[in-house]
C-alpha cells in the first residue's frame, strides 16, 4: 500500500499535488514547525495558554468556522446550548466548539444568529432547520473528556487519505507512537504560525483538540474499523511501516 504525502509548499488546500512513496520515514513526513501551532511545537500541555500583545485570540479561522456552520446547518446537524452559566456549545455532526462566558467573537455569535435566529437562553439548547429551531433538553456533558491527564500531544502530518471526495489528514503522537486520522477541513480552520496563543493538537481518546483559555474545537477522529475496513488498513500500514 502507497501513502500520499503532502509536499512542503503550497499550505493544506491550496493547489496541492499529490506524491507517492513505497516507503518514508514518518518522522520526515512532519512539516516544518512552522505549520504547527507554536505552543503545540513547543511542547505545551494543555491549559497553558499563552497571549499575544496580552489579547486572547480563537482557536479558529472566522472563514472556515463559517462554511461549517452554513454545513452543518443545510444537513440539520447545527445544534447551539449555553449553560446555565453562560457557556457556549456550538455541534456539528462529528465537530464541537466551547465557548467560554462573553467569549464568542460577534462575527461568529452573527453568523449563527443570521442562520439560526437567537442564541438559546442560559439552561436552553436546540437544532437547527431551515423551518425553525427544535428546542431540546440541553446535555449536562457536550464536550468528550479532555483532561490533560489523558490528552498526548500530537503533530500534523503530510500524510493523508483520500477516497472520492473525502480526505483525512493523519496526525501521529511521539510519546504515544498513535496515529488518529481526523476530516481535512478542520486543519485550514487552525490558528497556525506565528499565532501563540493556540495549544495543540491534543489526542484525547479518539478526539484530536485545540484550545486556548477562552474558547476550544474539537473533532472526532476517524472511526478505526474492523481488520477489513480501508482506514484500519491505511493506518495500521504506516504503523507498520513508517513508526
Amino acid at each position: 500500500m502507497r501513502a500520499h504525502v503532502r509536499p512542503r509548499s503550497p499550505p493544506y488546500g491550496r493547489n496541492m499535488k499529490t506524491q507517492e512513496y513505497n516507503t518514508y520515514p514518518l518522522e520526515r513526513a512532519l512539516p516544518s514547525s512552522g505549520t504547527v501551532c507554536n505552543a503545540a511545537a513547543a511542547g505545551s500541555k494543555p491549559g497553558k495558554t499563552q497571549r499575544t500583545n496580552g489579547k486572547e485570540e480563537n482557536v479558529y479561522k472566522l472563514p472556515i468556522a463559517k462554511k461549517l456552520f452554513k454545513e452543518s446547518f443545510k444537513s440539520g446537524l447545527l445544534r447551539i446550548q449555553q449553560d446555565d452559566n453562560r457557556e457556549i456549545y456550538v455541534c456539528g455532526k462529528d465537530w464541537i466548539m466551547w465557548f467560554d462566558e462573553g467569549a464568542m467573537p460577534k462575527e461568529i455569535k452573527g453568523e449563527l444568529i443570521s442562520l439560526c435566529g437567537d442564541l438559546p437562553e442560559p439552561g436552553n439548547a436546540y437544532t437547527a432547520y431551515s423551518d425553525g429551531n427544535q428546542m431540546e433538553l440541553p446535555t449536562d456533558d457536550m464536550l468528550p473528556d479532555l483532561s490533560p491527564e489523558i490528552s498526548n500531544l500530537y503533530n500534523t502530518t503530510r500524510f493523508y487519505y483520500s477516497k472520492g471526495n473525502t480526505v483525512g489528514t493523519v496526525l501521529w503522537s511521539r510519546e504515544t507512537k498513535r496515529l488518529m486520522l481526523i476530516d481535512d477541513r478542520a486543519m485550514p480552520m487552525i490558528v497556525e504560525g506565528d499565532n501563540e496563543v493556540v495549544n495543540g493538537p491534543y489526542g484525547a481518546g479518539d478526539y484530536i483538540y485545540w484550545e486556548s483559555s477562552e474558547n476550544i474545537f474539537c473533532i472526532a477522529s476517524w472511526h478505526r474499523g474492523q481488520e477489513d475496513d480501508e482506514v484500519e488498513k491505511f493506518l495500521k500500514a504506516l504503523e507498520e511501516g513508517w513508526l
